[in-house]
């Protein structure tokens, strides 16, 4: 006999494989967060088949990252009355936003996202700083004399 638990942890298994995450995930099957949370915790095999699933969809947007960093090419076909009467291949053209993004990720050491900011005082001269307090005198306790 199958549990409901091995029946619900086969059906978040499969919702994370369609490219859920955890919250919808636990909503489409009616699972409580906190319940994956101690599944995750205390079932090695669950917790491995999660991270397979979560695995392979992280591997699915990085291919479609570099597709799109890239740029590819796909066939359109038109259809008349279900025949195919035209296919005409269009060229998607690189996105420069995906290929810094992925550059900044995956070649940390040759492509970084850094932002100076560089403060000067009046006209680009050098910057005074002067330190100012602005503590006030507190009055004395009643029992303290002045």
């Amino acid at each position: 006999m199958i549990s409901t638990q091995y029946t619900l942890k086969k059906a978040l298994i499969e919702s994370f494989k369609q490219g859920n995450h955890i919250v919808g995930a636990c909503e489409q099957t009616g699972v409580a967060r906190k319940t994956f949370y101690n599944w995750i915790s205390k079932d090695k095999r669950f917790a491995a088949e999660y991270e397979k699933a979560r695995e392979s969809n992280i591997r699915l947007v990085e291919d479609a990252l570099t597709k799109r960093a890239c740029g590819y090419e796909y066939d359109e076909v038109t259809r008349e009355h279900g025949v195919e009467t035209k296919v005409v291949t269009k060229q998607i053209a690189p996105d420069t936003t995906a290929e810094i993004f992925y550059l900044c990720n995956r070649s940390r050491d040759r492509w970084q996202n850094v932002n100076k900011v560089e403060v000067t005082g009046k006209g680009g001269q050098p910057l005074n700083v002067a330190l100012v307090s602005y503590a006030t005198p507190v009055a004395p306790d009643k029992g303290q004399k002045e």
